[in-house]
């Protein structure tokens, strides 16, 4: 059975449905309190995980950009090149940028006048449509590569065809829109006025990493 590992804790959204998804897709889930990260064990569940995910709330503000910093010196024990597939969303999205990318992380201003869903779809060739929740408003200007030199790629794109999140060898999925915010279709506002079903849900996405890692 496979293993996902979900941090929680302290600037980290409550994974309460998340972790019931991942049991339906097929996962066993284990919880770690984000400021234990360096525990030698948690190291140990990250290493033989198939899946990482973190995941929280962010606004684009110079404390922002602190906790992210502090929260990825925590998670610093953790080798995001080996061990599992990782879903980094909405802060968890900062967290792994500021380890991965580091100082040439450059922010661009985004969504002044934007919706708070946007809808995006899968740059890959086997498309996929799917909403991502607006937290802050901003998008990171991403470098072609990580610091350890490996190729960042397009991932999702809006309908203007902007990039919206990114993976590395598809192994690390990197957005800072919450695309596991969206479980219900009556969350969104023209529910009930357009054709939703082809939009994958929480538990849609959750299922493609169980089977496929990634999307």
């Amino acid at each position: 059975m496979k293993t996902a590992l979900v941090l929680e804790g302290p600037g980290f959204s409550e994974q309460g449905e998340v972790l019931r998804n991942l049991g339906f897709a097929g996962f066993r889930q284990v919880q770690r309190f984000v400021w234990d990260a360096l525990d030698d064990a948690v190291a140990g569940d990250a290493a033989a995980a198939d899946l990482l995910l973190i995941r929280g709330p962010w606004s684009l503000s110079p404390e922002e950009r602190l906790l992210s910093k502090t929260m990825a010196a925590k998670l610093s024990g953790l080798d995001f090149s080996k061990g599992p597939s990782v879903l980094a969303v909405g802060r968890g999205a900062l967290v792994a940028l500021e380890l991965l990318v580091g100082a040439n992380l450059v922010w661009e201003s985004r969504f002044e006048d934007g919706a708070r869903w946007i809808r995006l779809r899968s740059s890959e060739a086997e498309p996929s449509h799917l909403v991502g929740l607006r937290l802050g408003r901003a998008v990171p200007k991403m470098p072609a590569t990580l610091l350890d030199g490996r190729p960042i790629s397009p991932w999702l794109v809006d309908d203007r065809g902007e990039t919206m999140a990114w993976h590395v060898e598809r192994k690390i999925w990197i957005s800072p829109l919450d695309i596991l915010a969206y479980a219900e279709r009556t969350q969104l506002p023209d529910y009930g006025y357009a054709d939703l079903t082809t939009l994958l849900t929480q538990a849609d996405i959750l299922d493609r990493f169980a089977k496929k890692g990634g999307l």
